[in-house]
């Protein structure tokens, strides 16, 4: 199982709701091991979950990352979990 990490934005003008996003993803990519990950933990792989197009986190360098800013993100994300797992579909 391949783990990626995840962090949060601070939330201060959340768009959506950014829990229950990372909730959706885990339940659709059983393959990857979603773990809470502050930005500067060495997680390999990052979501930078933001709330709003703002986009305030910033990941260390060199590390391979997504940032996500709206619900309409879903579906990147999931490709970007895809190749992070080293397949084409997750499920």
């Amino acid at each position: 199982m391949t783990e990626v990490g995840y962090c949060y934005c601070g939330g201060c003008n959340p768009r959506y709701d950014r829990v229950t996003f990372v909730k959706r993803l885990a339940e659709i990519c059983p393959r990857v091991s979603l773990k809470f990950c502050g930005t500067d933990e060495s997680c390999g792989a990052l979501l930078l979950i933001c709330g709003c197009s703002t986009a305030c986190l910033k990941p260390k360098p060199g590390v391979v990352f997504f940032r996500v800013t709206d619900e309409s993100d879903f579906l990147a994300t999931v490709d970007f979990l895809c190749r992070q797992a080293g397949s084409d579909h997750l499920i």
